[in-house]
């Protein structure tokens, strides 16, 4: 097993022993190959981690999302879980993906973008433009372009004023 110097000499710096480790990560100290020994004190740590992600982002995120963020977390549920498919069951959720796919009914993709900008809205503490919807979530702005014919009928949608365009002085009248 191949295993980068710097993070080896980490392993042995926080831990007794390389096999420790593993243990604690449940990975099997018999075989390389086999690496899914659940652990229960680590499964929990996972579920909070991943809600912890989630909470920060606005959104629930996916495998993509997790290997940005936490690399470390997206390993540690594949080899607790064996997939993050398993993983998402296991919390009683569907994967992120499969919330946001085209067979759902319309109404319920407009509640869905509703809700994710009501997310972001409160995390920003203000209201997000459509920069900040393209910068902070993963696909928003493009899924209110498809729905609404346009940002400013999505935001009266919403009971929100639309953002002010840049180029206004902040004491002009609307």
């Amino acid at each position: 097993m191949h295993v980068e110097s710097n993070l080896y000499r980490s392993i042995r710096k926080h831990w007794p022993s390389f096999s420790s480790f593993r243990r604690d990560a449940g990975l099997s100290s018999v075989m390389p190959g086999i690496t899914r020994t659940p652990n229960e004190a680590l499964r929990q740590q996972c579920i909070g981690s991943y809600r912890a992600i989630s909470k920060r982002l606005g959104f629930l995120p996916n495998t993509s999302d997790l290997i940005r963020e936490d690399p470390w977390l997206s390993e540690l549920i594949r080899i607790q879980w064996s997939s993050f498919p398993r993983f998402c069951k296991d919390l009683g959720i569907m994967p992120p993906r499969a919330q946001r796919c085209s067979g759902d009914s319309p109404v319920s993709r407009r509640e869905d973008c509703r809700t994710e900008y009501a997310a972001l809205m409160e995390r920003l503490r203000y209201r997000p433009s459509s920069c900040d919807l393209t910068r902070h979530t993963n696909g928003l702005y493009k899924r209110i372009k498809k729905l609404w014919p346009s940002f400013a009928a999505f935001c009266d949608d919403v009971g929100v004023d639309p953002p002010r365009r840049r180029g206004r002085l902040s004491g002009a009248p609307d």
